[in-house]
């Protein structure tokens, strides 16, 4: 088992120097680094160079179990959660929404098309459930700059995940023979324990393990292990266990110190899963295949655009709905997990199925990454902000402009004598602009249109701390006398120099 390991790992590498100069994202390379090693050593076995027992599928089973077992694991502990966010009652309606509806509906339409109620529930916690696997860090890095679109979707992301847990724990518990509501009841004391005592028990770990870095590594280690034995020993599913383990890192200073140790674990664990993945993978039939499809359809492109639908319902600007729903257009790493649980249980492909749409989607995610604002025009072409959310007076001139209003540029017009004047797509922060009394206009600062309405022409600085080089390029090239005060950094100096930067450009 250790040489195909190896002989997997030698694949995958030479497959990400072949391809370092292409665009693919990792993933798919190590999933298809499994299937190339699955029909390598199909071919030696069929000609009697190796033995079927060369790589045995039960182990690599465990292995894609464990590599994704540890990705949830790091994926959860690094959320920002916070009840007090403006997005989180909104966001929470939204999700469960379009969760239920698309748990039902799918789970419907699959009971319809013939397939049996295991597979048809399944299918349904597939389409049910939106992930940021791809877009991760980049959803976290805009939730942190407090983009409302970022807040949003790790928001959506967290409330998608519990449901999937909720949900798949009762599938499990009734496949596997346990009461489904003991099993539901035991996952949840699990979660809610480990949100309500995660800052005591980063207390009581750090003071213990006294902030050694291998000590607070094991710890890390130790808290998966032991969280995931809960839940097996009590004959739950483990995903409660390995998610209630992430929950008890959050936003701690232990989860942050296990996180920085623990990235290197991660990308091995996390390589070897795929690689397992793509091994066990085997196309199932034209009846599944066409699972795949609908599945795939739905979670990339039906959902993310009802999801846009539901969040305009709740207040959001329309730009900012689809920049939160387009982002967690992913089948969840979740439902892997699920189905490999489900697959020893089942004679159904229903861990294939999953598996493929994942890749797809995967795929589809990173071909969209980077380029929602170029889809986003193609889609909303005639697009145009609220103009009821802008108030800029007739005869205002030797202004400065706000070009966009987040925690940098916050309360900046406490150092300016002159008029100010806040411009953001958002629809909140130009909300929290108006209460304050300040001129402002909800627009996106990347078309012409915009600049017009702030009067660019008549003004006398423009200041902007985003950190978007298209936007900056923007506002370098406008032809006006403004003086320009642009900076990029996220960090409290940055902030500071801002402030700096802004008061010699006054005098």
């Amino acid at each position: 088992m250790i040489i195909s390991i190896s002989l997997a790992l030698m694949i995958a590498g030479t497959l990400l120097v072949a391809l370092n100069r292409t665009d693919i994202p990792e993933i798919p390379i190590y999933l298809g680094s499994g299937l190339l090693l699955s029909s390598l050593v199909s071919i030696a076995q069929s000609r009697g160079i190796v033995s079927h027992e060369f790589i045995e599928a039960e182990i690599m089973r465990e292995i894609a179990l464990l590599g994704l077992s540890i990705l949830i694991f790091y994926s959860t502990s690094g959320r920002l959660l916070d009840p007090k966010r403006s997005t989180a009652i909104n966001s929470f309606k939204a999700s469960m929404w379009l969760s239920l509806v698309s748990f039902a509906g799918v789970t419907g339409l699959s009971l319809y098309f013939g397939f049996n109620s295991l597979e048809s529930l399944l299918f349904g916690v597939t389409a049910s459930l939106g992930s940021t696997l791809l877009d991760s860090g980049l959803v976290k890095e805009e939730a942190r700059k407090n983009h409302i679109y970022g807040w949003i979707t790790e928001d959506i992301d967290f409330y998608d995940d519990l449901f999937g847990i909720v949900v798949l724990t009762l599938i499990l518990a009734s496949v596997g023979g346990i009461v489904p509501f003991t099993g539901l009841m035991v996952s949840m004391a699990l979660i809610l324990s480990a949100i309500l005592m995660r800052e005591y028990f980063s207390s009581l770990i750090l003071k213990i393990t006294g902030g050694e870095n291998e000590l607070v590594l094991l710890s890390g280690i130790a808290t998966l292990i032991s969280l995931v034995w809960i839940t097996e020993s009590t004959g739950v599913s483990a995903l409660a266990g390995i998610y209630a383990a992430g929950l008890l890192l959050v936003n701690t200073e232990l989860g942050f110190r296990v996180r920085e140790r623990f990235t290197a674990v991660k990308d091995f664990f996390t390589a070897l899963s795929f690689i397992s993945i793509g091994y066990l993978l085997t196309l199932p039939g034209l009846r599944y295949v066409g699972a795949v499809t609908g599945l795939v359809l739905f979670a990339s492109f039906i959902r993310p655009l009802f999801m846009t639908q539901v969040l305009r319902l709740q207040g959001y600007d329309l730009r900012t709905s689809f920049m939160a729903s387009v982002q967690s257009a992913q089948i969840s790493e979740i439902v892997v997990v699920g189905s490999l649980l489900l697959a020893p249980l089942t004679q159904s492909p229903v861990f294939e199925t999953v598996a493929i749409g994942f890749t797809i989607t995967t795929l589809i995610a990173h071909l969209v990454e980077d380029r929602e604002q170029y889809i986003f025009d193609r889609i909303f072409s005639d697009y145009e902000l609220d103009s009821e959310k802008s108030f800029v007076p007739n005869d205002i001139e030797k202004h400065v402009i706000l070009a966009g209003y987040d925690w940098k540029t916050k309360d900046l017009e406490k150092l300016v004598d002159k008029d100010v004047i806040v411009a953001d797509y958002s629809l909140e922060r130009v909300q929290d602009a108006e209460e304050k009394g300040l001129p402002h206009v909800l627009a996106d600062l990347h078309s012409d249109e915009a600049w017009e309405k702030l009067r660019v022409e008549k003004a006398s600085v423009i200041v902007s701390a985003i950190d978007d080089p298209e936007l900056i390029n923007k506002i370098e090239g406008l032809d006006v006398e403004a003086e320009k005060v642009l900076l990029t950094s996220d960090s409290e100096e940055g902030r500071d120099e801002l402030r700096e930067m802004l008061a010699e450009a006054l005098n």
